[in-house]
């Protein structure tokens, strides 16, 4: 399958560049496997396997509102080009205001969505940010991540 959200990266990367600004780079695999064991012993759940492809490209994105979190900072070996919200205290915080069951595995959010992997139906959602109903489901990362870059770009 063709992965679109790439080309919107690459839109994304030339918009931040008029601004003399650069994206993040893809996390490393060390960078990659620790966060996935600090999150799995955190949160006693491993991240989506493909959730953590896509940090391989980009590590956490915030553009026009719309954010992918991505590895926390003190598991980085270098400083990232842009500040970034890390997935395992994104998590803890929407645990404890909004999903305290863990249902989901928060990845990203925007204004009025958080974008989210069910674990019971291992499905992506965007989910209403006041209420948490779903608004859409998604079958794979690939597909969420597009849907919320191409909103972010409009």
């Amino acid at each position: 399958m063709l992965v679109l959200w790439r080309e919107k990266i690459k839109i994304i990367e030339k918009n931040e560049a008029r601004f003399n600004s650069k994206l993040n780079a893809g996390a490393s695999n060390e960078e990659i496997r620790a966060l996935n064991l600090k999150f799995n012993m955190k949160h006693n759940y491993p991240l989506p396997k493909e959730y953590l492809e896509i940090l391989k490209v980009i590590n956490g994105i915030d553009y026009n509102g719309f954010v992918l979190y991505g590895a926390d900072s003190e598991l980085l070996l270098d400083k990232p080009n842009q500040e970034i919200q890390g997935v395992i205290d994104s998590n803890v915080v929407w645990y404890e205001f909004v999903d305290p069951e863990k249902k989901y595995i928060f990845l990203g959010d925007d204004s009025i969505s958080f974008y989210v992997y069910e674990r019971a139906t291992e499905k992506y959602w965007i989910i209403d940010r006041p209420s948490t109903d779903p608004i859409e489901e998604y079958q794979t990362v690939d597909e969420l991540f597009n849907e919320m870059l191409t909103t972010a770009l409009l």
